[in-house]
């Protein structure tokens, strides 16, 4: 059963994004076929950000099923490791646009996990990736406190996370993007640091 107030919440959330949802649903056309949303979760915000790209079809994809929210018409669950090659073999060419929302810290190799959104994107497609800065997951700690023991825990990950890999400060977002992933990415890439969270549009359009 989903609380009212996990709802509320991502709403909020929700709200926060959806400009630049819609913003890279704009750079990439008024018709998106396929969405697939990597690293879903429980799918609430997922079925939120499908209403706002009304693709044809969707997909949302996990390294494991916690889906809160059901799951009908033109929209499908697949267990995938963005890190893995089956995600590139799965997906390939049937993605019009990727989105990964507050999960992308999580990865265990984060350069891999990239290379392997550019390469489901035939040309002039893209992918949508929105994460929150230190100040954003630190910023979330009243809330967490009455959540469930499982959410609590996973909140402690997240911050052991992005201290590991740097993808919570300003300084190790930018040295990421820039140094490591820029140069590997066949296409454009644009993203910034906006409030308590970073946002990073990639659209696969270089000529073969």
């Amino acid at each position: 059963m989903i609380s009212a107030m996990k709802i509320a919440a991502v709403r909020r959330v929700h709200a926060a994004i959806q400009p630049f949802v819609l913003g890279a649903k704009r750079q990439l056309g008024p018709r998106i076929q396929a969405v697939a949303d990597i690293g879903c979760g429980n799918g609430i915000m997922s079925a939120l950000i499908m209403q706002d790209i009304r693709p044809d079809r969707a997909m949302l994809i996990d390294i494991e099923n916690r889906l809160e929210v059901p799951i009908g018409g033109a929209v499908w669950f697949k267990q995938l490791d963005v890190c893995a090659g089956e995600f590139v073999t799965d997906l390939r060419d049937r993605v019009h646009m990727a989105t990964c929302l507050f999960t992308f810290h999580e990865f265990a190799d984060p350069l891999t996990a990239v290379r392997n959104i550019a390469a489901i994107l035939p040309r002039n497609a893209g992918a949508l990736i929105i994460d929150r800065s230190e100040e954003g997951w630190y910023g979330l700690s009243h809330t967490i406190c009455g959540e469930s023991a499982r959410v609590r825990e996973h909140y402690e990950q997240d911050l052991a996370m992005i201290a590991r890999t740097g993808l919570g400060k300003d300084d190790g977002i930018r040295e990421f993007w820039e140094d490591k992933a820029r140069p590997s990415l066949p296409g454009t890439l644009i993203y910034g640091n906006v409030g308590t969270a970073y946002t990073v549009l990639y659209v696969n359009n270089e000529i073969a």
